[in-house]
């Protein structure tokens, strides 16, 4: 987790609220336009281009190498395989998201093939695929939606009597997958800063996150939409108990002023989403003028009087706990860094790292299956008592994790994944506070 801090804020003097011959309180002024480039930004999944390696980190179960089709176009795409195939992808706003799917049925197979539709493991539709390439278009209820990461399933009727069966290497080939659109009607825009005011578009949520002194605000000079453009969601994560929407501009012009409360300096994460107009708007931007926190700086210490023994110094000491973190590199050979021996080493950071740290020389992964050894790391279990061994297995939710046992002793917990392999989807979201 970051904290947003330095040459981003501005220190002034508040001039209100303070009695006469009292100090005004120093505050520093946390402008969000100007943070945007330290700001987390998050984006809809948009387009899946199928077959590609950028497409490989959302696939999970079912899915053949890449590949391509031999033309000079190089359209390239994944073979849907078995019973069924799993994607991730994520949403900012849940609503009816119409999805378009691009695929080709092999001849042999036969004329058609029913491929029925899930998210998050409920059934919301199917589609009858014809042979050759064709494009086909479901919409997802919104209430089938997660704000976040979400499962979709494409799950493969039963080859009936008849019917001809693609097989390579004793893996039944399905469905020739190209690309898979989500809102196709909606253009994906960046978050920018134009003349000094913040541009946030829909299908985009920007996290901010931030030390919050006890006492700070939030001030937002102006929001702007129109009516088909979306609308603006402010909210506020302290990490207990969810966020807490603080602003919804859903058309015309606001301003705002929130307390952000709190008795004592809290990490906390200020989210602000663009959401979709559910009427299938322009997909505009909204523009924020003038959004800023206001932080109060604490108030210096005055100097004890009497300084305690240190039997009641130690008693009262700040908690010692350490950060933890779990940095976690996929299939990487071990020969390949010069701490264990790569001459000449091509990981000189690493390297520096190992030096002043402690280096395990027979330490062996628990699995060759990514989700199957990672399950084994975060639960000190041996393959074959989490079961998480296959390409459709997930990890039980009785299973007892590292991060769960770090939360129970107080520690805020965050994962960051770029492997759909391990997707909170497959149950390795437990026990994070965000995932």
């Amino acid at each position: 987790m970051r904290v947003l801090a330095g040459s981003l804020f501005i220190s002034v003097l508040a001039i209100g609220g303070c009695s006469p011959g009292e100090p005004a309180p120093e505050v520093d002024v946390f402008d969000l336009a100007a943070a945007l480039p330290r700001a987390e930004i998050l984006r809809e999944t948009t387009r899946i281009d199928l077959g590609t390696g950028d497409a490989r980190r959302l696939l999970g179960f079912g899915w053949w190498v890449n590949d391509e089709v031999a033309t000079g176009l190089k359209d390239t795409f994944v073979w849907g395989v078995d019973t069924e195939s799993a994607l991730t992808f994520f949403v900012v706003s849940p609503r009816a998201l119409p999805v378009k799917l691009r695929g080709r049925l092999p001849e042999r197979m036969g004329e058609e093939l029913t491929v029925q539709v899930a998210v998050n493991r409920r059934p919301v539709g199917e589609v009858r695929l014809r042979s050759g390439l064709h494009s086909y278009t479901v919409t997802l209820p919104a209430d089938s939606l997660l704000e976040g990461e979400n499962l979709l399933e494409l799950r493969y009727e039963t080859a009936s009597a008849g019917r001809g069966v693609l097989r390579r290497r004793n893996v039944e080939l399905k469905v020739a997958w190209h690309e898979i659109w989500f809102d196709p009607s909606t253009e994906a825009l960046e978050p920018r800063v134009r003349n000094g005011a913040l541009v946030v578009p829909p299908r985009v949520r920007l996290d901010y996150h931030l030390r919050l002194p006890a006492g700070s605000s939030l001030e937002i000079e102006g929001v702007r939409t129109r009516a088909d453009q979306g609308g603006l969601e402010v909210r506020l994560d302290r990490g207990s108990g969810g966020p807490v929407q603080l602003i919804h501009v859903q058309g015309g012009t606001a301003e705002a002023a929130f307390e952000l409360g709190g008795e004592r300096t809290e990490i906390a994460r200020l989210r602000l989403l663009g959401v979709v107009d559910p009427g299938g708007g322009s997909g505009d931007a909204i523009v924020v003028d003038g959004a800023r926190l206001i932080l109060p700086r604490p108030a210096a210490a005055s100097p004890p009087t009497n300084r305690a023994s240190p039997d009641v110094q130690a008693a009262h000491a700040a908690p010692s706990e350490p950060n933890i973190i779990v940095y976690l590199i996929d299939t990487l050979r071990a020969d390949q860094l010069g701490a264990y021996g790569d001459d000449p080493s091509q990981t000189p950071h690493t390297d520096g790292f190992a030096a002043r740290a402690t280096v395990f020389e027979n330490s062996v992964a628990q699995s060759s299956f990514t989700r199957s050894s990672v399950a084994s790391l975060l639960t000190s279990l041996w393959p074959l008592a989490h079961g998480t061994l296959g390409s459709r297995s997930r990890l039980a939710e009785e299973a007892l994790t590292l991060p769960e046992l770090l939360q129970d002793t107080g520690y805020r917990t965050a994962g960051l994944v770029a492997n759909g392999t391990v997707a909170a989807a497959f149950g390795f979201g437990q026990g994070f506070d965000e995932y």
